[in-house]
């Protein structure tokens, strides 16, 4: 038992911030991790709306082909692809010509000339030429492209709803960077999606959404948003998302995996953008994210302190930790399991932990680079 008497104040100090970084954590299990869990699949088939699939690419003359087989290869008849070509230097603007004989629901356009901001440049022609209001944006590293892809995210079409948000990452493959890059991308969803469903809509990532064309063309698209070359749609989406309006399509046939070899300047610049991206959003979404992540590193923190100066209340302290260890294992876990993420669940449980001093240093790096760029 614990002798209160013979506490100190700064025993009770440590003592009642550690219950208070558990309290915390315990909000965020209960109120954000455990909504996507529970999250139930939409079963309900629906009459087929007209969809348009939204890809740009660059250089792709190797697999332009296979993508647009899986597209058209799809079990559902309403809707259309729109390709827009990115100024490839190779022969894809060709073989979109020659594909477009055979599929004439493929619609295809290009660039006739290179600029610095011509991704977003193609993802405007493409919006423009589409004809459907809704419009599904893939990209061009997409691999895994399930049959009943557009018939699934169709189920969630209705006149309360402006964008679905489907999981994308990219094929296992052994090493470690292909890990850590796969960590990571599923923490950055994991996140985006709990904060979907508590009505506090973002996202990470632009591939795999299907969205309301309207949320494009009824607010400034990207005008003040070229020049951040980090991210296309997102910034768009972070913008336009309402409370009650994004869904989530999170089951097998939603998801897509793309096909990527990743180096460790990858790894880098995807940590980076997803800094960036948080940048951009709200400072009450800014804040619930970092205390997120600081109280559950600061959780452990406290108790390897208190377990330092008060050792012999090591039983308490312990349970107390084992309580929210177990519980956040169980998270982690079932969260993995319903991504398919399975084989990353331990080491994603000693990511998330070490999230938070990743983080920091990247944006000291980041500020770092900023200021030395000014003075060159």
């Amino acid at each position: 038992m614990i002798d209160f008497y013979s506490l100190t104040a700064l025993d009770i100090a440590l003592f009642s911030v550690f219950i208070l970084l558990f309290i915390i954590q315990l909000i965020f299990i209960f109120g954000f991790s455990l909504k996507l869990i529970r999250l139930k699949k939409c079963q309900e088939n629906a009459p087929e709306n007209q969809i348009s699939v939204l890809l740009p690419l660059r250089n792709e003359e190797g697999r332009i082909k296979s993508i647009l087989e899986k597209i058209f290869g799809q079990d559902y008849s309403a809707f259309e692809a729109v390709v827009v070509d990115d100024y490839s230097l190779d022969d894809t603007l060709t073989i979109l010509g020659v594909l477009a004989k055979t599929y004439n629901k493929l619609k295809f356009s290009s660039l006739s000339q290179e600029t610095r901001y011509s991704e977003k440049l193609a993802i405007n022609i493409g919006l423009k030429g589409a004809n459907s209001n809704w419009v599904l944006r893939i990209n061009q590293e997409s691999e895994t492209i399930p049959g009943t892809w557009l018939s699934h995210f169709n189920r969630y079409i209705d006149q309360q709803t402006d964008a679905v948000v489907g999981y994308s990452n990219i094929i296992p493959r052994k090493g470690f960077r292909n890990k850590i890059y796969r960590i990571e991308h599923f923490l950055q969803f994991s996140s985006s999606a709990t904060f979907i469903l508590n009505g506090l809509p973002f996202v990470y990532h632009e591939n795999n959404i299907l969205f309301r064309k309207e949320l494009y063309f009824d607010g400034p698209g990207f005008r003040h948003k070229i020049n951040k070359n980090f991210a296309n749609l997102e910034l768009v989406f972070n913008d336009r998302f309402k409370k009650g309006r994004t869904k989530l399509a999170i089951s097998p046939e939603n998801t897509l995996r793309e096909q990527v070899e990743v180096t460790g300047e990858m790894v880098r610049e995807l940590i980076k953008k997803g800094l960036k991206i948080r940048k951009n959003l709200s400072f009450g979404k800014r804040f619930l994210m970092m205390t997120d992540e600081y109280s559950r590193l600061f959780f452990y923190a406290m108790l390897g302190v208190l377990l330092f100066f008060r050792l012999e209340y090591w039983v308490w302290y312990s349970s107390i930790a084992l309580i929210y260890t177990i519980l956040f294992c169980i998270i982690v876990k079932k969260t993995t399991s319903r991504l398919n993420e399975r084989k990353i669940f331990l080491s994603s449980l000693v990511y998330t932990l070490f999230k938070p001093l990743i983080n920091t240093w990247f944006l000291w790096s980041m500020r770092l680079t900023i200021r030395r760029n000014r003075w060159n």
